[in-house]
């Protein structure tokens, strides 16, 4: 991928715009989460957890080796720092394996008859909602900063 394709604001917006549609769907299916809430939630944590790799230097083509992994991807924000910027606790992880057992092999995209084991909503949205709110400073910081630079 061509970095001037995408920047860690881009990356954070895409991410926020997947969590808000994802509580839309769930909303507008009288608050049921089902399937399509779930690949939403996943993917607006892939992104958001990507636009924090990238706000330390990351590349697109750095992120690639971690393809749709939310575990290999949350492991890698928490050695680079996403503790400093977010208070990150054993729930979280714990949200993010059970995602990430059902993300990662697409069960949101493609049917696989058998049982889920899906984390508890609340705790979902709630990491979710600090990642997009406790992220977007720093990353508008970072894109002014480049821009006063000339980059």
């Amino acid at each position: 991928m061509d970095k001037s394709r995408t920047d860690s604001l881009g990356m954070w917006r895409y991410g926020k715009e997947f969590f808000e549609t994802a509580y839309a769907v769930k909303e507008r299916a009288l608050k049921r989460p089902f399937v399509p809430y779930y690949f939403l939630m996943g993917h607006s944590i892939e992104l958001l957890l990507k636009s924090f790799l990238m706000l330390d230097g990351c590349s697109e083509v750095g992120l690639k080796k971690f393809g749709h992994n939310l575990d290999y991807l949350f492991d890698e924000a928490m050695k680079r720092g996403l503790p400093e910027l977010l208070s990150v606790t054993l729930a979280d992880k714990a949200v993010i394996e059970l995602m990430n057992k059902e993300y990662a092999t697409h069960r949101f995209r493609y049917i696989r008859t058998g049982m889920m084991t899906l984390p508890e909503i609340g705790s979902l949205e709630g990491l979710v909602f600090r990642l997009v709110n406790e992220l977007e400073q720093p990353i508008a910081n970072s894109v002014k900063s480049v821009s006063r630079q000339g980059g």
